[in-house]
């Protein structure tokens, strides 16, 4: 059972003999709903509901009351009478119910209660300022981690735009010492105030001065969706690539980056720095790809790539590196050199064409590739490589000498036919 309909119920009674009183009416539904209920309830505890209808010449001591229908509503019938007057309520949200809750939240001193009544505003009176100020007092003079991450939970559904909701979210963010609460409040606030600088620094915080690796990751994705243009956002996560030692963040760090700010230097610089510094295969091929959104023409960009060409053996490494080369790289004469180096170097076949072909996009005519495509030729035995070398010489080596002379051998070596049939058509 939600913990809401314990509370909403109360009101919905409380109300209702409230209005009994005057003679008016809370509406047929609601007014048989409640009395189906206190009949339940009276099996449960009676003394309860006798202290509910004695409200107008006694106080009601609603801490109690409200842990008594817990317990009561532990039985299964009582607990749908329960949520069946608690349906009728959120149907036709009286002033009166609404008044209770108002009147319970500002009575209670208990912080479950507390929450439970302003959660319950929230449902059914989304509007109403006490709901957000009994949530703003949960913030600011509770201590439980719980509870405020809770209320800040409750506040980033209800309170967008409202400037004390604003504020009780900026208060917990500088007072908790809880990691977790920072981040939800840092979360809420940023829903409820786009732009908010105070987020910003909330999550900058738990990436710098935290050693949560799961806080690290939540935050980094968080600024991934909040710190577009941010420098502060940009630097944490230039910082927390550099600086972790947890296998997972950094790939979860060069993915934001790639989100936040697309084409900074620093952001640059740190994903070449990181790519330098990790081993790790996979985080390689994720801090590769951002730098294929970002880097193009960038020249550290593309030494980095070069450099992950030539000193990784993970063959899916190269090929991603070489793939994000063809991006970034065109007429660039180092990634031009990377691609030629791997194409002479790798005994994988596979390997071999990928460079080969994208030499034919990046720099079509370029002496060296043709040299290292007509090498090929002459070293494989592999058909296929072969096919693939000649289909891009004939793209590229056009009226070249070294490459006609390079077919031209091929057609008196192989005994191949589509292999010969094509290096004539090529011819």
């Amino acid at each position: 059972m939600n913990p809401t309909t314990i509370v909403i119920a109360l009101a919905a009674v409380l109300a209702t003999k409230a209005l009994e009183k005057t003679g008016e009416n809370i509406g047929q539904v609601v007014r048989y709903q409640s009395a189906k209920f206190l009949e339940s309830l009276k099996q449960e505890s009676p003394d309860i509901v006798t202290a509910i209808e004695q409200v107008s010449e006694q106080p009601l001591y609603y801490n109690q009351t409200v842990w008594e229908m817990r317990k009561a509503a532990t039985n299964p019938d009582l607990a749908r009478t329960m949520q069946e007057l608690a349906m009728a309520v959120e149907a036709n949200p009286h002033p009166q119910i609404i008044d209770s809750l108002v009147h319970l939240l500002e009575s209670t001193y208990d912080n479950l209660t507390l929450r439970e009544a302003a959660e319950s505003l929230g449902k059914i009176d989304p509007g109403n300022q006490k709901t957000i100020d009994g949530l703003a007092y949960l913030l600011g003079f509770t201590f439980d981690d719980d509870i405020h991450r809770e209320a800040a939970e409750s506040l980033e559904k209800i309170g967008r735009g409202n400037q004390k909701a604003i504020d009780s979210l900026v208060h917990l963010l500088g007072f908790t010492s809880d990691d977790w609460t920072r981040w939800i409040a840092a979360e809420s606030l940023w829903k409820i105030d786009p732009g908010n600088q105070k987020a910003i620094d909330g999550l900058v915080y738990l990436l710098r001065f935290t050693f949560d690796d799961d806080i690290h990751r939540e935050a980094a994705e968080s600024l991934g969706k909040i710190g577009m243009g941010n420098h502060k956002a940009i630097d944490s996560l230039v910082y927390l690539l550099e600086f972790t030692s947890d296998d997972r963040t950094p790939s979860g760090a060069a993915e934001n980056l790639g989100k936040v700010d697309t084409g900074n230097q620093k952001e640059i610089d740190g994903l070449v720095h990181f790519l330098e510094l990790t081993y790790n295969n996979n985080t390689y091929k994720r801090a590769a790809e951002i730098l294929g959104k970002i880097g193009r023409g960038n020249q550290k960009a593309i030494d980095s790539l070069v450099n992950l060409l030539r000193f990784t053996s993970d063959n899916q490494t190269r090929t991603l590196a070489a793939k994000i080369l063809e991006k970034i790289g065109t007429g660039n004469q180092k990634a031009i050199d990377g691609l030629v180096h791997l194409l002479g170097s790798t005994s994988d076949r596979k390997i071999r064409t990928l460079p080969a072909k994208i030499l034919g996009k990046i720099d079509p005519g370029n002496h060296k590739t043709i040299d290292s495509l007509v090498h090929l030729l002459e070293s494989t035995s592999d058909d296929r490589t072969r096919l693939r070398a000649i289909k891009i010489l004939g793209k590229i080596g056009t009226g070249n000498q070294k490459a006609i002379d390079g077919l031209v051998h091929l057609l008196r070596s192989t005994s191949d036919k589509k292999t010969r049939t094509l290096a004539a058509k090529i011819l």
